[in-house]
């Protein structure tokens, strides 16, 4: 009797386990997902403040510049951020925009929202992408596109 009940409550117990511990992966995964794009949204919100008195007058592209390229180089290797007029006309960019980012650079132009990105597992190599407004009534758009590797790196360690 005893033998015949631990042949049907291990495995039942293994299943278990294994269904908690995939929620608590998922869970862990989202949370991470969530702080990077929590910081980056900042960051791109931050680009555009810089990026709208650039719109404006057309003067101090120089400073962008160089704050965006200090931005790509120091703090966040191998992002690619591109500021775009309100005629899509690109005004700045640190590397060719990959079409995701022209369809977030639409977005933004048209005041849409910004989704969530969807959860950076290990094994997929997507990049973040992130497009905000400039100014109110809108003069343009910044789109930032960061990679995901030091999120995925640290689900594995």
């Amino acid at each position: 009797m005893r033998r015949r009940l631990l042949f049907v409550l291990v495995p039942l117990l293994a299943a278990l386990l294994g269904a908690l511990t995939v929620i608590l992966a998922q869970t862990y995964a989202d949370s991470l997902t969530q702080g990077l794009f929590i910081r980056r949204s900042a960051e791109t919100e931050d680009f555009a403040a810089f990026a709208e008195p650039v719109l404006r007058t057309g003067t101090g592209s120089r400073g962008l510049a160089a704050a965006l390229d200090s931005y790509t180089t120091d703090v966040v290797p191998g992002a690619t951020v591109a500021v775009y007029n309100n005629d899509r006309e690109l005004i700045y960019s640190n590397g060719p925009p990959p079409a995701r980012a022209l369809r977030a650079r639409d977005a933004s132009l048209a005041e849409s929202d910004v989704l969530a990105p969807k959860t950076a597992w290990p094994w997929h190599r997507t990049p973040m992408i992130i497009g905000k407004t400039i100014g109110r009534p809108t003069i343009g758009a910044v789109v930032l596109e960061a990679p995901t590797a030091r999120a995925r790196a640290s689900r594995t360690a």
